[in-house]
């Protein structure tokens, strides 16, 4: 059962509104005492956990034929009795000070400046929350199972979509492929692209080639000479190194790409070289899906870079000092 349609419900749905954008001028007014101001946000705190308890006790009962008017009585003159409450409150204080009920605000400024610690009053965001608990009993169950069902429909046109187009990236990809010298290059584009998805936004290391063999956590760049990178990934059972290496050569440029990938002691290794005319180096790293890779690598490395420097500058300046305090330098 649901309470979507409840008058007295969409009543207080009304007044709460109100309630909060009240709650702010008596909280920024300069008229009204600090002593009441604490009285009106107190009612608040009040109000909040009587709606909060309401809810609760509702969202709790099994409501069936046998009892659904009971809960009916039960929600119309506990929820009564709460917009009296507010009702009261407000009507008091208005006479206090002047409210702009034409004016229009956003919900979400509101809230942000109710909850403001910085000023002399404030209601904190758990109390907030429960005000406007009972948003949860004005949910229609059918229309949250068709939005349910329209967010899956929606989901399965966007994997269906983002499957074709994968579809069309691979076989561009293979078109790439036109020399003899490669293995299991479907192997290279499919683990990249999980690298690309999964690793590349995570924590990234930078390591000497001399370390890789090392490496049983964690994800790493390798940087070597000659236009070359590497990248290496242990996961627990998940084991993946491959480095690429672009070179220009004359008017042509060489792509040559060398790894594999290991789950569970099951290896596929893979490697490709391939050539192409240099003004073609967009679309072939575009193509193979490597622009990426390297763009994120340009990116840790340069942060490795200058941590490195700034920790070679410190220790130079450590030495500088030793040797003043040793008497070496004057």
């Amino acid at each position: 059962m649901g309470f979507h349609n409840n008058k007295t419900l969409l009543s207080l749905d009304e007044l709460v509104n109100e309630f909060v954008i009240f709650l702010v001028y008596i909280q920024q007014s300069v008229s009204i005492s600090m002593h009441e101001k604490i009285s009106v946000f107190n009612h608040a705190d009040l109000i909040s956990g009587e709606i909060f308890a309401v809810v609760q006790k509702l969202s709790a009962a099994k409501v069936n034929k046998f009892n659904t008017d009971d809960v009916n009585i039960y929600l119309d003159k506990h929820i009564s009795e709460i917009i009296d409450n507010i009702s009261q409150v407000m009507s008091f204080y208005r006479k206090k000070t002047h409210i702009r009920n034409e004016t229009l605000f956003y919900l979400n400024e509101i809230i942000d400046t109710l909850t403001e610690r910085k000023d002399t009053v404030s209601l904190g965001k758990d109390k907030v929350r429960k005000l406007f608990s009972y948003k949860e009993l004005l949910k229609d169950p059918k229309a949250e199972e068709e939005t349910k069902k329209l967010e899956l429909s929606n989901k399965q046109i966007r994997e269906s979509f983002n499957k074709e187009f994968d579809n069309i990236k691979l076989k561009s990809f293979r078109n790439m492929i036109r020399g003899v010298n490669h293995s299991n290059e479907e192997y290279f584009y499919r683990t990249n692209n999980f690298v690309i998805q999964n690793y590349l936004n995570s924590k990234i290391g930078v390591i000497t080639p001399a370390l890789k063999e090392k490496v049983n956590q964690g994800v790493f760049f390798i940087p070597n000479n000659n236009n070359e990178i590497g990248i290496v990934i242990a996961e627990n059972s998940l084991r993946i190194e491959y480095g690429v290496k672009i070179q220009h050569i004359d008017e042509t440029v060489n792509i040559f790409i060398q790894g594999y990938i290991n789950h569970n002691n099951s290896q596929v290794d893979f490697y490709i070289d391939e050539s192409y005319l240099s003004k073609q180096i967009e679309a072939v790293l575009n193509g193979y899906n490597i622009k990426t890779l390297i763009d994120r690598y340009n990116e840790v490395y340069l942060d490795y870079f200058k941590k490195a420097k700034e920790e070679d500058a410190e220790e130079m300046n450590k030495k500088h000092i030793d040797d003043f305090l040793s008497g070496k330098i004057i």
